[in-house]
């Protein structure tokens, strides 16, 4: 009996012929269309969630056959035997056609097919390194490439062309390989796929037993020509030839070969049944030049030991030079794709009171641990001292000590996130449409990325030393106060008796025209910038009402519901009123009318205590009437009020002793930084190095930052976000589709590079005499652009 592949084709045995060097394209002729199978449209591409507590259950529900795939080296990974269930369309295809493929309705992911085990291998064989790496699975199936990947600390995407193979085995594979992150899910065509992506990018990128029809080599070749990074490697593991679909690893040659753009290497690996490989830099190897003594012997072997990887790269480097000590700057999107990395990492502060929710901290030592992997330089210059368990503080000890240090401040831990209203997936470090998108791509890992991408470069180029110290603090509990992250640095330099020359920490975005909305034209009229030189304070406080409670058949006059009903409204009515003449220390306010002001909500939060009710609890059953509620409040404290005005009002308002007013935190309004001196002069030099066209002005930031814990350590806080942002931008923010732009990270990353510069060329505590308008003249600064410029 002659050996084929189970597709659904008419071949026999005759028909296959005896010669081992017949005509390849001769074979297409075999190919059965199935018209007498109804095929479904050609499918969509879409993310599948990843519901991840349902796998777990329907696993432990149900008994399903678990087989153990053993690969060299002793690695093993684990996977169903078969799907946890099938849709009756499927179902009945696969039943009635027994086949392995049909085109445009199954395309073979629920078989382990030989190639994929041949690929794993191969990796383990020439021990490619993937820790990092952003990797795609193309036709994953089982997905087992991609888990061996995401095993090896890369972070993974899966793609196959039926979105039930997905669900009932990719993703149980995943749980089952006790994989819970870093790893997303993709169905559909490879056309739409493609679509999908946009512009995201990929450092290595794997399909195996994929070229098997002739139909679909060009939407591969599409996919992975423009997803795979400049400097990425892609792994194609195929059979010689498909017997009876008429795929092979010639055609699939030709097609690359006609399609090479400039520049663009092709490496290409033979595997032979020794194990032995032949190579050649520059083009591919013959197929022809593979030769069986007897078909009998191939069809015993079902011709798997023909297996062929081939290795398409765009300007593919061997790993021997990656592991090279040499610096290399990077490109702009190279700096996108460690975001979208560092994005991967689900380093979410929950509040301690949230008892359903622990702090997942392996989490946070994992993105630890990202960190040394991208910024190997700063890791090996650098001294790193971890605090509080999880923040990090890096100096890059000065040679001149008597210069006092500056601080580049930032955190990592991010809000918790619902997904159900993302368009990527949050966690998922997509780049798209020339962004980054996950939680964290603005507040605050950008500001991470960005300062350790510039040191990382300053360090590379080997001609930077700094004369006065630098110290990169990166707190990790900022969402939750910061208890445990820069509270706890700042004491530490305090105990040191540590003074900075300044502090920079985050801050509003660089505010895009019309990020305003008023009349009669959108504001402001160039970007502009502001550097917060001073915060708001808040009065965190609880209100509890009591009452008489019961049945609710018999309720009483007033209830404790009503009671704080009536407190809430006495509040939320009365709003603070604006401080006198805010347009003396917030320089931003001065660009707006009066009127505007108070039109305009994000103006309008600059010049008064703003209220916020956030939660509420009361009452257990719709049939008993509570006997306590409680209210949550929250005060933003503009500088000019107090705190202990703010709640001596609130109980005024509320004019009720059955309210009771808990204080839960109080912080009183920052000191004013100074804007007429080197420090904020030195920032904002730098900033209009790295953004020529926009207006800089000093001003509020209405939000909380760590730079609270620094006053003790200087007078010079400064708050900033280099990234420009629309009013849509800054709303996602804690919000929904969180994201970037790559050309804001790459001038963030030459923003933080002369920050350090300029600081490093004056001395300390220098005054400017003609205050924000001095040309700084008496700056002598090498300002010519080099490679690193290119930023």
């Amino acid at each position: 009996m002659a050996f084929k592949f189970n597709f659904k084709v008419q071949q026999t045995e005759e028909e296959e012929g005896d010669d081992d060097n017949q005509d390849i394209q001769s074979q297409n002729d075999n190919i059965d269309n199935n018209n007498d199978i109804e095929k479904i449209n050609e499918n969509e591409a879409k993310y599948i969630e990843f519901n991840q507590n349902d796998i777990k259950q329907l696993l432990k529900q149900q008994t399903f056959q678990i087989d153990t795939i053993q690969f060299k080296d002793g690695i093993e990974l684990k996977k169903l035997s078969k799907p946890t269930t099938t849709t009756d369309t499927l179902n009945n295809v696969l039943t009635e056609n027994k086949t392995d493929l049909i085109p445009g309705v199954y395309e073979g992911g629920f078989k382990l097919w030989e190639c994929a085990i041949d690929l794993i291998n191969y990796i383990i064989e020439q021990s490619i390194p993937l820790q990092g790496l952003k990797v795609l699975e193309i036709g994953c199936g089982h997905g087992l490439p991609a888990l061996f990947c995401r095993l090896n600390n890369s972070i993974v995407t899966c793609q196959d062309y039926n979105e039930e193979v997905i669900k009932t085995l990719t993703q149980p594979n995943t749980i089952l390989n006790d994989i819970q992150n870093n790893v997303t899910f993709i169905s559909g065509d490879w056309k739409h796929v493609n679509q999908l992506l946009g512009k995201e990018k990929f450092d290595l990128i794997l399909t195996s037993d994929t070229i098997y029809s002739v139909q679909s080599f060009q939407k591969l070749h599409d996919l992975i020509v423009d997803h795979l990074t400049d400097d990425g490697l892609c792994l194609v593991a195929a059979k010689t030839f498909y017997f009876g679909v008429g795929g092979s690893t010639h055609q699939f040659k030709n097609l690359v070969d006609k399609n090479l753009k400039l520049k663009v290497i092709i490496n290409y690996y033979i595997f032979r049944s020794t194990n032995s490989f032949s190579t050649n830099s520059n083009s591919y190897i013959s197929i022809s030049n593979i030769h069986y003594s007897h078909k009998k012997q191939l069809r015993m072997k079902t011709i798997i030991l023909s297996i062929v990887l081939a290795l398409l790269s765009l300007l593919y480097f061997p790993v021997s030079q990656q592991q090279s000590p040499t610096y290399q700057p990077r490109t702009p999107l190279q700096v996108a794709q460690i975001l979208g990395g560092a994005v991967t990492f689900q380093t979410i502060s929950y509040d301690p009171s949230d008892l359903e929710h622990p702090v997942n901290y392996t989490e946070f030592n994992r993105f630890i641990s990202y960190l040394e992997q991208s910024f190997p330089l700063v890791h090996q210059h650098l001294n790193k001292t971890i605090v509080g368990g999880y923040s990090l503080v890096f100096e890059w000890k000065g040679s001149n000590t008597a210069l006092k240090p500056l601080f580049l401040n930032s955190h990592y831990d991010v809000v918790p996130v619902t997904a159900a209203g993302w368009g990527f997936p949050p966690f998922g470090g997509a780049i798209a449409n020339g962004r980054v998108y996950g939680r964290g791509a603005i507040d605050n890992k950008l500001l991470v990325v960005s300062i350790l991408e510039a040191v990382e470069s300053l360090l590379g180029r080997g001609n930077f030393q700094p004369k006065r110290t630098i110290y990169v603090c990166i707190g990790h509990d900022e969402e939750i106060g910061g208890y445990n992250g820069h509270l706890k640095i700042s004491r530490m330099f305090q105990a040191a008796g540590v003074q900075a020359e300044a502090v920079l920490d985050e801050g509003f975005p660089i505010l895009n025209t019309s990020f305003l909305q008023s009349t009669p034209a959108p504001l402001p009229a160039r970007p502009t910038a502001i550097i917060g030189v001073f915060e708001k304070g808040y009065v965190y406080y609880n209100l509890t009402a009591k009452a008489a409670g019961g049945h609710s058949s018999m309720p009483p006059v007033e209830s404790a519901i009503g009671i704080m009903a009536q407190a809430t409204l006495n509040i939320e009515r009365n709003p603070f009123t604006p401080i006198p003449n805010p347009k003396d220390t917030n320089y931003f306010l001065r660009q707006f009318t009066d009127e505007q002001i108070a039109s305009i909500p994000f103006l309008k939060y600059q010049d008064r205590t703003t209220t916020a009710i956030t939660m509420i609890r009361g009452g257990i059953k719709p049939n008993v009437i509570p006997t306590d509620v409680t209210l949550w409040i929250n005060h933003r404290v503009v500088p000019g009020d107090n705190t202990s005005y703010v709640i001596e009002r609130v109980n005024q308002l509320i004019n009720d002793s059955r309210v009771v007013m808990t204080i839960d935190a109080v912080l009183p309004p920052s000191p004013v930084s100074c804007i007429n001196c080197t420090q904020f002069k030195n920032i904002r030099k730098a900033l209009s190095k790295a953004y020529p066209d926009i207006d800089i002005v000093p001003g509020l930031m209405v939000a909380n930052t760590d730079t609270r814990w620094y006053w003790n350590v200087t007078s010079n806080l400064y708050r900033l976000t280099p990234s420009l942002a629309s009013a849509a931008d800054y709303a996602t923010i804690h919000g929904f589709n969180e994201s970037v732009p790559i050309d804001s990270i790459a001038k963030g990353v030459k923003f933080y590079k002369r920050v350090i510069k300029i600081f490093d060329k004056t001395k300390n505590n220098k005054q400017v005499i003609n205050g924000m308008v001095d040309d700084d003249s008496d700056l002598e600064l090498d300002l010519s652009l080099d490679l690193d410029d290119l930023l």
